[in-house]
């Protein structure tokens, strides 16, 4: 080392002890007129000095908090930067350079009031213990549930298996009432920055959210900022009227279930409606005759009864003789029965928009639209189809002996006639109509099946052959009954 340099050397040491290092002090408050402390670049914030005059300053000394009272200044080292020196002192008595109890200034709407996070409070929060991995930890506490005061375990829970690899969703921790946990995914939706509340998996009965978590397409690991630990909500459970006064109504079914309190066994305990109706049944059936039911009557004779007509009763008895009168008259209701009762309509159409008329020789259906007809065949498979109108077997001369034929229809298929309902026996081309009625009987249907019939004819000779179904030849009639 030269001798310049070593008294160089010795200078600045002089200096550096003897002289302030500071070019000047200046008060100022930190923050502009507007409250503004930071800057948007690290490390430079505004300041006002007692001037008014509003600076932008390298801080690294005082909290960014607005209106904090600082010195600033620039430094013989770095002459162009001015910076925060120190924060100024208001008190009588300087801060101690050790620290003392202050937790005042943090306290709520303090100052320096310090936010805490619920997962700051150890019992039941959840933090991440491998990020990588993609495993929580559960702290566990003692808690209150339905069933009694239950405890959680400390547990960690691997969510590494609901990682999504598209879009995102919410995982949601919940214990149930024995204190066991478990894992509730929710339903996945686009992107987290789309998430609301709704996205959160809604527990099941006897289920408690302890937190929730969100999973994302991307996501290299998992991060306590992805983890949300709300404070629980002490629910007071509506009671069963409230619950059952806001239920939807509804009719119950057989094995639907209704609580009752057993006083042998003090429990609730349930019953199913089935139950209900057969121990109801065996209480009334001890009140009121059941269905069925007879009791011993004085004999018909000591009844006054005489028919009005003797030759609607059967037997060898006079109907007149009023001890035999209602014998007669259940013996004859057993025979309508068993000749299957009274006969039943299951459809019918009557048709005169326009008259039916073929040249074919062979079956077609006379008007597939106007002159069909649909119905339900019947429990015995039997019906009898009646057809009734006027009918033409020829319009034109000679012709003799052409017949008009009528029959029935499904579909394509020919299932009952055709069978000739008139005949030209003139063969003078009179347009003559004949009034006519035919009847088949159709068996062996399926019950409860639908069947559509269309009425069809042919002529069997050269010539036209119409159907009467308008407002000069009358309509045209088809009845469809239930036979046994």
């Amino acid at each position: 080392m030269t001798a310049i340099d070593k008294f160089k050397k010795i200078f600045d040491k002089l200096t550096q002890q003897r002289g302030d290092q500071w070019l000047e002090r200046i008060p100022a408050w930190l923050g502009d007129h507007a409250g503004t402390v930071s800057t948007g670049t690290a490390g430079l914030i505004f300041v006002r000095t007692v001037e008014g005059q509003v600076l932008t300053v390298f801080n690294n000394v005082a909290p960014s908090e607005y209106n904090i009272l600082v010195t600033i200044g620039r430094s013989k080292d770095q002459p162009q930067l001015w910076q925060v020196i120190s924060r100024r002192e208001v008190w009588d008595v300087p801060a101690s350079s050790s620290v003392v109890h202050h937790h005042q200034q943090h306290m709520f709407m303090a100052p320096d009031m310090v936010p805490i996070d619920r997962k700051q409070v150890l019992a039941l929060s959840v933090l991440v213990s491998d990020p990588a991995n993609f495993i929580v930890r559960v702290y566990g506490s003692v808690v209150h549930t339905a069933t009694g005061i239950r405890k959680i375990e400390t547990e960690d829970i691997d969510l590494s298996s609901y990682v999504v690899t598209a879009g995102a969703k919410f995982v949601s921790i919940e214990s149930d009432d024995d204190g066991d946990l478990s894992v509730h995914e929710g339903a996945a939706f686009d992107a987290p920055e789309i998430a609301t509340d709704a996205d959160i998996p809604i527990p099941d009965p006897g289920k408690y959210l302890i937190a929730f978590v969100l999973l994302y397409d991307g996501q290299s690991q998992l991060s306590n900022n992805d983890i949300r630990v709300p404070f629980p909500l002490g629910v007071i459970a509506k009671n069963s009227g409230l619950q059952i006064n806001e239920a939807a109504a509804d009719t119950p079914a057989d094995g639907d279930k209704f609580g009752f309190w057993d006083i042998v066994d003090a429990l609730i305990k349930s019953i199913t409606w089935a139950n209900i109706k057969a121990t109801l049944k065996t209480y009334f059936d001890t009140l009121y005759s059941v269905l069925g039911h007879t009791h011993s009557a004085p004999d018909a004779s000591i009844v006054t009864y005489t028919p009005a007509v003797a030759a609607d009763w059967d037997g060898s008895a006079d109907p007149g003789d009023v001890d035999n009168a209602l014998d007669q008259l259940a013996e004859r209701v057993t025979d309508v029965e068993t000749a299957g009762g009274v006969a039943e309509m299951l459809a019918y159409i009557s048709y005169a928009g326009g008259d039916a008329s073929t040249a074919s020789g062979t079956i077609v259906d006379a008007d597939a639209t106007n002159l069909a007809v649909t119905f339900t065949a019947p429990a015995s498979g039997n019906v009898l189809v009646r057809l009734t109108a006027q009918s033409c077997p020829d319009t034109g001369a000679n012709h003799q002996g052409a017949q008009h034929q009528w029959g029935l229809r499904e579909s394509t298929t020919t299932i009952a006639g055709p069978h000739t309902i008139s005949r030209d026996v003139t063969g003078n081309g009179y347009a003559c109509f004949v009034a006519a009625t035919v009847a088949f009987k159709i068996t062996g249907l399926t019950p409860g099946n639908s069947y559509t019939y269309k009425w069809a004819h042919l002529v069997t000779a050269s010539g036209t052959a119409r159907i009467g179904a308008s407002s000069a030849n009358g309509p045209a009639v088809m009845e469809i009954w239930a036979l046994p």
